[in-house]
């Protein structure tokens, strides 16, 4: 939680910052079976999530950066271990659980997802080893348990 509000900060400073949730047709919930488009809606529950992924277009992502490579790509997917070498630089934002389950109860805005109880549980069950396995691809890690402005500080003083 929290990649939206930072990349909204980020094109506030002059930066060139895409929410992945955001982009229309960037992303979407696919069964895990067949492939097949599937409809979330919020308070969906685990059993839907546990058979889809959420999943984003690399030719669609590779698009973004057409124009100007110096792009910062805000969000995460299921697929993400294929599009990591994408990108110059990874960068992992964590926070602690209780944390987490908070910022994800009381989002504002349009992303619904994983306010609810059985949704967040779906998110901590698969959280930590999705953490490591992103570290073990190169990620440099910051705590986002820190207020968004230090978040942002420390994310420009990796891009010089």
């Amino acid at each position: 939680t929290g990649k939206s509000s930072l990349c909204k900060h980020l094109n506030s400073l002059g930066y060139i910052a895409y929410d992945i949730d955001a982009v229309p047709g960037l992303c979407s919930w696919r069964s895990k079976k067949t492939g097949e488009i599937g409809d979330y809606y919020p308070n969906i529950g685990r059993e839907w999530l546990d058979q889809y992924d959420w999943i984003c277009d690399e030719e669609k992502l590779k698009k973004l950066f057409v124009n100007n490579k110096d792009v910062l790509i805000c969000g995460i997917s299921s697929n993400q271990k294929k599009l990591l070498p994408l990108f110059e630089k990874v960068i992992l934002l964590t926070l602690d659980n209780d944390l987490l389950r908070q910022r994800l109860a009381n989002r504002t805005g349009e992303n619904e997802f994983a306010k609810t109880e059985s949704e967040q549980l779906h998110i901590l069950e698969w959280k930590d080893d999705w953490e490591k396995e992103t570290l073990e691809a190169g990620a440099v890690q910051i705590n986002a348990n820190q207020p968004l402005e230090s978040i942002v500080k420390e994310i420009l003083e990796l891009l010089v």
